[in-house]
């Protein structure tokens, strides 16, 4: 992997993790429907949950891919997703 795939790869787990992080602070996100409409809803629940999945799964994916040049794929695997899994299902086991 070259240096710029290497550092878009790592924006986007970074990002995908803040993301995560933020909808799961929240309660959820606001979304604004296409076509010219300026009234965002606030989504919440089990969607947002949902959201708040993709984001950390999207960011254990792009550390496992960033790992995977110095560990094999299956350890990488585990520290990607444990170290992107484990803080929010904590901070969801103490809320």
């Amino acid at each position: 992997m070259s240096t710029a795939a290497r550092i878009s790869v790592a924006a986007l787990g970074v990002l995908s993790l803040v993301g995560g992080w933020l909808i799961l602070v929240h309660g959820g996100f606001y979304h604004s429907p296409p076509r010219r409409s300026f009234d965002a809803v606030f989504v919440g629940g089990l969607p947002a949950l949902f959201m708040a999945l993709i984001q950390f799964v999207t960011a254990a994916l792009a550390f496992t891919a960033l790992l995977e040049r110095k560990r094999p794929r299956g350890v990488a695997l585990a520290i990607a997703f444990g170290l992107v899994m484990i803080p929010p299902a904590l901070y969801l086991a103490v809320r």
